[in-house]
């Protein structure tokens, strides 16, 4: 779960690195603690916090994280449309599959607001109507049917195989639907659930007092990583406000079942620190990885954003040189001076793509 790391959490969402000693960190609707336990192990020393309104998943969560031995958590049994009792506010808030859930997912909205600090970040997954529409149209049929389980189960199985809900079921979720009941029960029996268009999400985010940040995967709403657009529509692309491009893009590739995406107060808008190439230097992501050679003699990385990027070979020394010892002048000048056929800009050019796609982070010195 690479998406639970603090420090990358909140440099991606401001351009800002921050050490997790000290912040207050709190996962909304922890469940049993899958995510919790990401957010404990990958946040030394932070203060961190988990709610839910299940005490039989607390239970669980409590558990797991005392069997990963690496710092506490404050466990609190509370209703996410009422989190007053939950002590101070925090630098992040983790809810992930819990708002669209909820009887009022703007009230849900308002109080995780309330209780992120004012330069905080909100790391947000709600669900895709779009991306969902199969599980949105077996709903329907099971709730028109009074069905349970048992009589769900049954009518999936008996599906031609061929049917799309039938494949939808077996070559996305492997069936594991129709093998596991909770599984079955939270995909198609939840007692409420609000599946979002990228309309509702600005909608209710403006609703709640919040701004949208960015989204977790650029790459799927960028037009160019999707397809090879022809000249015009990418002009046209490009030209579109904000809000619409995401829209066109949910409407063009409608296969992201969840918008797993970052916000923070309506109100905040941060201003970055100008970037000393002197003062400044470049480290490698905790998540990044060489996934080993191409064919063509480069390498594929894979960095906090999860997407595969091919880099030529030439450049590996220069990447696996990013330890936060040295400034990005010293690196890129170490580069040139071994590389005089280079043009000098061309180092720092190739450092800087590597940060815009999560395998790199820069901060200063």
């Amino acid at each position: 779960m690479w998406l639970y790391s603090f420090s990358e959490v909140y440099y991606h969402a401001f351009g800002r690195w921050r050490d997790p000693a000290q912040a207050r960190l709190l996962d909304a609707g922890c469940g049993t603690g899958m995510g919790i336990q990401q957010i404990r192990h990958l946040a030394p020393g932070a203060e961190v916090h988990a709610c839910d309104l299940s005490s039989a998943s607390l239970k669980v969560a409590a558990q797991r994280i005392e069997a990963l031995g690496q710092g506490t958590v404050a466990f609190h049994q509370m209703d996410l449309l009422d989190l007053s009792a939950l002590p101070g506010r925090f630098d992040a808030i983790f809810c992930s599959g819990v708002v669209h859930h909820t009887g009022d997912p703007v009230q849900a909205l308002r109080q995780l607001k309330s209780k992120l600090k004012p330069d905080g970040v909100l790391y947000l997954m709600l669900y895709s109507r779009f991306g969902r529409r199969p599980t949105m149209l077996m709903r329907r049929v099971l709730q028109l049917l009074e069905a349970d389980v048992s009589l769900g189960s049954e009518l999936i199985a008996a599906l031609p195989k061929d049917h799309f809900l039938a494949r939808w079921e077996y070559e996305t979720k492997g069936g594991l639907n129709l093998t596991h009941r909770e599984w079955f029960i939270d995909t198609y029996l939840n007692a409420q659930e609000k599946n979002y268009s990228i309309g509702e999400v600005f909608s209710d985010l403006r609703e709640a007092g919040l701004r949208f940040v960015r989204f977790a995967h650029p790459q799927w709403w960028e037009l160019h990583h999707r397809m090879q657009a022809p000249p015009e529509m990418a002009r046209r692309f490009a030209s579109l406000p904000e809000q619409q491009r995401y829209e066109l893009m949910e409407h063009l590739f409608s296969d992201q079942e969840e918008y797993f995406f970052l916000a923070t107060h309506e109100d905040y808008q941060p201003v970055a620190a100008p970037r000393d190439p002197a003062g400044w230097t470049a480290v490698r992501s905790a998540f990044a990885r060489n996934r080993g050679l191409q064919p063509d003699g480069g390498s594929l990385w894979q960095g906090y954003f999860g997407m595969g990027l091919s880099v030529d070979g030439y450049f590996e020394p220069l990447i696996e040189g990013c330890n936060g010892r040295q400034s990005l002048q010293e690196m890129c000048a170490a580069w040139n001076l071994a590389h005089p056929q280079d043009p000098p800009e061309l180092s720092l050019a190739v450092l800087s793509q590597m940060e815009i796609q999560g395998v790199l982070f820069f901060r200063e010195l």
